[in-house]
C-alpha cells in the first residue's frame, strides 16, 4: 500500500494481471494515454497519446474524465463519456489495457461516523427539553 507521510494511504493505479504501479501522490490530475510526459503511460496504439484523466477534487474524491478518445474509457464495463467519480477497486479499460484503481483511505472515510460538536450540545439539550 502506498502511504503519503508514513500515514494516510493514497491512490494508486495498478495494470491488471501485473505489479505495475501508477502512484497518483503530487498534483490534482494525471495524464493517461501514450504520449510523452502522461503519468499512466500505455503504450498500445489504440490508446490515444492524451487518452483521459484522472481527477482529484478538493473534496478529496478522485473522479475519470474520458478526453474524447476514439476508443473510450470505460469502468467497470460502462463506457466513461462524462466525468466519473472513482472507488477503490474500480476495473478502468483503456482499449485493451485494464487497470484498477485502489484507493484505500476512502474505505476508512466512510466508515467513520461525523463527531457531533460539543459546542452545539447546551443548545440541542434545550430543545429536547421544551
Amino acid at each position: 500500500m502506498l502511504q503519503v507521510d508514513g500515514g494516510t494511504p493514497s491512490a494508486y493505479l495498478i495494470w491488471s494481471g501485473t505489479e505495475r504501479k501508477f502512484a497518483l501522490l503530487d498534483g490534482q490530475t494525471w495524464g493517461i494515454g501514450r504520449g510523452e510526459g502522461c503519468a499512466v503511460d500505455l503504450q498500445n496504439r489504440a490508446v490515444s497519446r492524451l487518452h483521459a484523466l484522472i481527477e482529484r477534487r478538493e473534496s478529496g474524491d478522485y473522479f475519470l474524465v474520458d478526453l474524447g478518445s476514439r476508443n473510450g474509457s470505460f469502468i467497470n464495463g460502462r463506457r466513461g463519456s462524462e466525468p466519473a467519480q472513482l472507488h477503490d477497486d474500480d476495473h478502468l479499460v483503456f482499449a485493451e489495457q485494464e487497470l484498477v484503481f485502489h484507493y484505500p483511505a476512502a474505505e476508512v472515510s466512510e466508515t467513520i461516523p461525523p463527531v457531533a460538536d460539543s459546542r452545539d450540545l447546551p443548545t440541542s439539550a434545550l430543545l429536547t427539553q421544551a
